[in-house]
């Protein structure tokens, strides 16, 4: 896939090059979906580095519990748009 111009990849994978980016200050785009199977959660989780020690915990143990996490993603989705 090829990103827009002035687009700003922020993750990727090995399946997906461009798995997020930014376009300006309000446009963010990610391939995926919330309702990931928890190998997909796990190595999301271990790729994120913009989480203090108490998100990734709390994240860690919402997949270890198999409750559901869409509300983690929107959070984390909303961090983006407040800050």
């Amino acid at each position: 896939m090829q990103l827009p111009q002035a687009a700003v990849a922020f993750a990727r994978t090995d399946e997906y090059d461009d798995y997020g980016y930014t376009l300006g200050d309000n446009i963010m785009c990610l391939q995926g979906h919330p309702e990931q199977p928890h190998r997909a959660m796990v190595n999301f989780l271990n790729t994120t580095d913009n989480l203090s020690p108490q998100e990734h915990a709390r994240a860690r143990h919402y997949i270890e519990a198999g409750e559901p996490d869409s509300h983690i993603w929107g959070e984390w989705m909303m961090r983006f748009f407040i800050n």
